[in-house]
């Protein structure tokens, strides 16, 4: 049977990039650049970006970044092929500055951030041509407090209180917090927690009653495998990584 994921609420901030079309965009610098010139440009920084990062299997992180950044920013964002705004890995690394990639197919990598509270912040980056030396954007992102696997949630279920999942994984308050600042100017009473585990992907929905967050539904994919559906068909997200990767 088919497994997907019907809700899916996130905040992400997304920039402009080139279409089909031979628009003007701006640049870094501010300057009008037409489509292909962005592109160009683009590329050549994605490039220069490669050239300088560590692609080892032993690696070192010697930066931390504030997770508070990364909850009004990139936090469990998801790209959106229903409009033509991309992340470039130039634009993302203006952000946050990439000290590692993982190739891990011919369309696929991910960029790996420790953050100050320890946590690993992992985001995946996809080629639109299936050729990642010809550029990549970024497609997903996810957080990561600890290695845990799916065994470890046997306690959870429907109508849990949020404070048990939070038990089992601390990342679930980075969620919540998430949802109770985007709930200071939209009416939020639900939410998702996303948990990569070692052996899938784990999509815990909360919904608010009597002031607390309850688990209103739970979803595992043993395949690493988020699907959305879309007016215009299915959309897949693979948030698989190696295993030496994961929080140690």
């Amino acid at each position: 049977m088919k497994r997907t994921f019907p809700f899916v609420f996130a905040l992400s901030l997304v920039f402009l990039v080139a279409c089909a079309a031979n628009i003007e965009i701006k640049h870094e610098n501010d300057e009008m650049q037409t489509s292909d010139q962005y592109v160009d440009t683009t590329w050549r920084e994605q490039d220069e970006i490669l050239q300088s990062l560590s692609v080892d299997y032993h690696y070192s992180l010697n930066q931390s970044i504030l997770v508070d950044n990364l909850i009004w920013n990139y936090w469990n964002y998801r790209i959106n092929y229903r409009t033509p705004h991309r992340i470039s890995l130039s634009a993302f690394d203006s952000d946050f500055p990439v000290e590692f990639l993982r190739s891990m197919d011919t369309d696929r990598m991910y960029s790996i951030h420790r953050t100050d509270n320890g946590g690993f912040f992992y985001s995946f980056f996809v080629s639109p041509n299936g050729d990642l030396s010809q550029g990549v954007w970024l497609s997903h992102t996810i957080f990561v407090m600890k290695s845990l696997a799916h065994s470890d949630f046997a306690g959870i279920e429907i109508g849990s209180i949020i404070t048990d999942v939070e038990a089992v994984d601390p990342v679930v308050t980075y969620h919540r917090n998430h949802a109770l600042r985007v709930e200071s100017f939209l009416d939020v009473n639900r939410f998702a927690s996303f948990h990569l585990l070692t052996d899938g992907l784990l999509v815990v929905s909360y919904q608010m009653q009597n002031q607390s967050f309850y688990v209103s539904a739970m979803y595992f994919f043993p395949d690493f495998r988020l699907i959305e559906e879309t007016s215009f068909g299915e959309i897949f997200f693979d948030y698989s990584i190696l295993p030496q990767d994961f929080p140690q």
